[in-house]
């Protein structure tokens, strides 16, 4: 197939990690932390690792940024795997990934194994683009809703020669802390995990 890098830039072959910026005193830490596994999810490479979402100052809303690049062998992969697909009402076609670039969060607690958990406040953006947010009900008579992994694959420059910038907005509790993982996954029907399990 033909490749989708038309900046004419050399591909990144292995990325690494870049520096966190330490302006402000905003270092994201780097967390020991373990997500329950996902049945319809594999884990193909980690984007960027569980890191910590620090605080950097007295303010209720806090803000970090933290960067990532895709190789040129992951880019192909998701562009392998995206499909179109009609959305609601028929007229406009979508592309569906089945490689996605997966977003999760969970309290920073390294004891056992994490389950997704938000912030009661959190706000995701890719390169400037409103990707995700969330907000826990002010009502104690409302359930809060479930903590979900957040397919971003949608709002990322499928590019290996610019980074994607993932910018997290959260409200502090000094209660609780919370940790935030980027990882590249392919999602299987449920048909693959019970022919498996055969």
């Amino acid at each position: 197939s033909s490749s989708n890098n038309t900046t004419g830039s050399t591909p990144i072959s292995n990325p690494q990690p870049l520096p966190f910026s330490k302006t402000d005193n905003q270092v994201p830490v780097l967390a020991d932390i373990t997500f329950k596994d996902l049945p319809f999810y594999e884990e193909l490479d980690v984007l960027i690792k569980p890191t910590s979402l620090v605080d950097h100052g007295p303010g209720r809303y806090q803000e970090t940024s933290l960067p990532f690049y895709l190789s040129q062998r992951q880019v192909q992969c998701i562009y392998d795997s995206r499909t179109m697909q009609p959305m609601q009402g028929g007229n406009v076609m979508s592309y569906t990934y089945m490689v996605q670039i997966q977003v999760r969060l969970c309290l920073l607690e390294m004891s056992c194994e994490q389950a997704d958990h938000f912030p009661a406040f959190c706000s995701l953006k890719v390169n400037g683009s409103q990707a995700f947010s969330f907000q826990e009900p002010q009502s104690s008579n409302v359930k809060r809703p479930p903590s979900t992994p957040i397919d971003i694959t949608g709002h990322c420059r499928l590019s290996s020669a610019y980074p994607n910038i993932l910018t997290v907005t959260w409200a502090a509790n000094y209660g609780q802390r919370h940790c935030i993982i980027a990882r590249l996954v392919r999602q299987h029907k449920s048909q693959i995990l019970l022919d498996r399990l055969k």
